[in-house]
């Protein structure tokens, strides 16, 4: 690897992030300028050598319209200060507070990212960068831990990496994070990152050869879409809101699939409400087209939980969630992996000069009774807390870290049927 830029080199995973992201911003500015003024140039030949006369046949070009829609119209509302006492925080990572970083076994984050923080919970966003990983892009949540009642971390980090996929293999490859409010003025903290769509390198459907990717389909077509991720944490919080927002700026319809690609971390566990846990191959590409509905996923890690919740207009829109080589996707409305090719199910419907935003209930917590409790709550649902014993039918002690699985009791007959009844929550000891 030969650059300008200083660059580090990591094993774990194997990939390169550019340090003085500074100074590559510079070249890459020099080298669009560059191109810019090509552009300009070559568009003057053709003008003379079309013979310019001074008119101007086409009309369309005399027509601007200021009030045609942004990217900016379609973004979700600030939270604005409450200008209560400071208790969250936000900003960029830099060596003299080297210590927003969170240490852990997958910790990512470096010198440049940006720190999200309450006292609950903290979490990195990684600065717009190229990494070598699930998901190459940067602007993404990478790492996350939940605090203690003296703000000390519970556990080191285990999360991967959460993204934002549509379309078989788009994403939004974030140009710029600027942090919207640091918490000095109270309330929430808000980082935002912007840019524009482009295909995830790391997935290639086409090149599995598994799934047919039809070519409207094909995540290599550059549809000119512009993206931003809103992260939104509010006070005493263990929930980092994000909202995605796509706008299409071109006359052509944008349609397909969307959820949520996600590297699920280090030591960690896929499980989901009603299917329990569960870890599947590649090879399951070519069995996932059953229905597989889920309100939520969880990554479940040593003594720390990864809620990721899909919030809708309508509650009742369904998901599924699927695990494949340790690669998470939650999909939108979808109920089946191969829903993905199924116009019916696709969830992004963006006509020309439209936009919309999705929004995701990153949740951190100690098991999936912390991430239901969320979920329940972010729809309004009232809780109640539940108490009891648990041993085992011998008189030995039940150590510590047993678990404790709550289930549906689905045709209401007071008993444990494993035909019928299915898993909801679960809590460690």
């Amino acid at each position: 690897l030969k650059t300008d830029a200083v660059t580090t080199l990591k094993t774990q995973g194997l990939f390169v992030a550019i340090t003085n992201r500074e100074r590559a911003t510079a070249k890459l500015r020099r080298m669009v300028s560059t191109r810019l003024w090509v552009r300009v140039f070559l568009l003057c030949c053709m003008s003379l050598a079309g013979g310019c006369d001074g008119s101007n046949d086409d009309d369309d070009d005399d027509d601007d319209d200021s009030t045609d829609p942004t990217l900016d119209d379609f973004l979700p509302e600030v939270p604005a200060p409450t200008g209560e006492a400071q208790s969250t925080y936000a900003g960029p990572i830099t060596q003299s507070d080297i210590g927003e970083l969170i240490p852990g076994p997958t910790s990512a984050g470096m010198v440049g990212d940006f720190y999200i923080r309450n006292a609950r919970a903290r979490f990195v966003i990684q600065a717009p960068a190229r990494v070598i990983g699930v998901v190459p892009q940067g602007g993404n949540v990478v790492d996350a831990v939940a605090l203690d009642d003296t703000g000390a971390p519970v556990t080191g980090d285990h999360f991967g990496e959460l993204s934002m996929v549509y379309v078989l293999g788009r994403t939004c490859d974030h140009q710029r994070v600027e942090v919207l409010r640091d918490g000095s003025g109270g309330g929430a903290a808000v980082v935002r990152a912007r840019g524009v769509a482009a295909s995830n390198d790391f997935i290639n459907l086409r090149g599995i050869g598994l799934i047919p990717v039809p070519l409207d389909l094909d995540p290599d077509v550059d549809d000119r879409v512009e993206c931003a991720t809103t992260y939104v944490l509010e006070p005493d919080s263990p929930t980092l809101r994000v909202s995605w927002t796509l706008f299409n700026p071109g006359d052509d319809h944008v349609g397909g699939a969307f959820g949520t690609l996600s590297d699920t971390g280090g030591e960690t566990d896929s499980y989901s409400p009603e299917r329990g846990f569960e870890r599947l191959g590649i090879g399951a590409l070519t069995s996932l087209g059953d229905p597989a509905p889920v309100d939520y996923a969880v990554f479940q890690g040593p003594g720390v939980a990864y809620g990721l919740i899909p919030r809708h207009a309508d509650p009742t829109t369904p998901n599924s969630a699927f695990l494949i080589a340790g690669v998470s996707v939650v999909l939108y409305k979808a109920q089946a992996l191969l829903d993905i090719t199924n116009p019916e199910a696709f969830e992004l419907d963006l006509d020309a000069h439209d936009g919309v935003t999705k929004d995701l209930d990153l949740v951190i917590g100690a098991d999936a009774a912390d991430v239901e409790q969320a979920y329940l709550a972010g729809r309004g649902e009232a809780t109640a807390p539940i108490a009891g014993t648990v041993a085992w039918s011998s008189d030995e002690e039940v150590p510590v870290g047993a678990r404790v699985g709550f289930y549906r009791d689905g045709n209401d007959d007071g008993d444990l049927d494993d035909e019928e009844d299915r898993i909801r929550a679960y809590a460690d000891l």
